[in-house]
């Protein structure tokens, strides 16, 4: 019920850059509250609200690339473990793709 809170949250923020800044503050609350549910059996709890996150953060442009990537790299492993490999094989492009301009060093855990 808590990440419902935080997608409304996020939301909210999208719609004024003035109010980016609750986008990147929810992504961090998210991961706090969310990392206990990145285990195989309750990765479905979570995947959607992760992906939801880091579309919103790669549509704010928000500076802090490498949180992106972080979180981007949780959301294809959250994918792969619930058996959504296709998406999970289009957002490791993207990923990549962000990689290679922004944050060279992380594009070695993205691909391994």
């Amino acid at each position: 019920k808590c990440f419902n809170f935080i997608l409304k949250a996020i939301e909210f923020g999208k719609k004024n850059s003035r109010y980016y800044f609750l986008v990147v503050n929810a992504s961090i609350l998210f991961w706090k509250l969310a990392r206990p549910f990145l285990v195989l059996q309750s990765i479905h709890h979570v995947v959607n609200t992760l992906g939801a996150i880091v579309k919103a953060l790669t549509f704010i442009d928000d500076h802090n690339k490498k949180w992106l990537l972080s979180l981007s790299v949780s959301y294809i492993e959250s994918l792969y473990r619930n058996k959504q490999i296709d998406l999970a094989s289009k957002e490791t492009k993207i990923a990549i793709k962000l990689a290679k301009e922004k944050c060279q060093e992380q594009l070695v855990e993205i691909i391994s």
